[in-house]
């Protein structure tokens, strides 16, 4: 899991396919500039990127989640989210895999780490990685983009 400023995502550019032409993209769009009701796609790519109303609901009341294929970004253009965060190594799944869409969920038996996100910050969810997104917290809120880009 990686957590950094927008302006830096090209520097983790062989992480994930076409991470480099992300990067570009925000750098020519800022995101104050973003449409905020409909999905962008991100030239050069086959990406879409996805704005979601942050809703937070309790740590309770989320789960654990993880993919195999894909790298989650997570980034907060207006507010604040928490996020939890654990190694995939030291959960076990509570139901199975979906192939389609890449999606896997976990037992709830593990406080993990939580995360707060500010505005222009993302979290960056490797395939190793579960995190429990929208989580509770002082001033969380807002609206984020949602990428899932190809491990």
């Amino acid at each position: 899991m990686i957590i950094d400023h927008i302006r830096n995502l090209g520097r983790y550019a062989r992480l994930f396919e076409d991470a480099d032409k992300i990067a570009a993209f925000f750098a020519e769009h800022p995101l104050e500039e973003l449409k905020l009701s409909q999905s962008c796609p991100v030239a050069g790519t086959d990406y879409i990127l996805s704005p979601v109303k942050i809703e937070p609901k309790p740590f309770e009341e989320k789960r654990w989640e993880g993919h195999r294929r894909h790298t989650d970004l997570h980034l907060v253009i207006r507010g604040r989210e928490y996020l939890g965060w654990i190694p995939v190594s030291e959960m076990k799944m509570s139901s199975d895999y979906a192939e389609e869409p890449d999606v896997g969920f976990f037992e709830d038996r593990l406080p993990g780490s939580r995360i707060s996100l500010e505005e222009g910050y993302f979290a960056l969810f490797l395939p190793e990685d579960i995190h429990k997104p929208m989580l509770s917290g002082e001033g969380s809120g807002g609206i984020k983009l949602l990428l899932k880009a190809r491990a």
